[in-house]
């Protein structure tokens, strides 16, 4: 195999290697998002026994969720929230799994 031809086999095997993080973390956000909204909506609809409270378990993300409840009102807050942290790890993620790539591919520069 000549230099030229190893060269461009490491090339494609490195950016085969790499994530897109942008594309990655958006549809990842989407999904996350939609869940959550889909999930809320869910609940609301199903309603609760008298006396009880709709979706204790899910109304627990009003804790770290400022504005979400489990309501119509906060399945849309909870859809911008879904998508905010499942754009965020899946970034992250994609971003210093794209570092490791370029480290064991031997590749020198930015992760871009």
């Amino acid at each position: 195999m000549t230099q030229q031809s190893h060269e461009l086999q490491q090339l494609v095997t490195t950016r085969v290697r790499r994530m897109n993080a942008g594309v990655l973390a958006v549809t990842a956000g989407v999904l996350a998002g939609l869940a959550l909204f889909l999930l809320t909506l869910i609940l609301v609809l199903k309603g609760a026994p008298a006396g009880q409270a709709v979706g204790p378990h899910l109304g627990l993300l009003g804790q770290f969720f400022p504005g979400y409840h489990v309501t119509f009102a906060g399945s849309l807050i909870g859809l911008v929230y879904g998508f905010v942290v499942g754009f965020v790890i899946v970034y992250v993620g994609a971003k210093v799994y794209n570092v490791v790539a370029d480290l064991r591919g031997g590749k020198t520069g930015s992760a871009g």
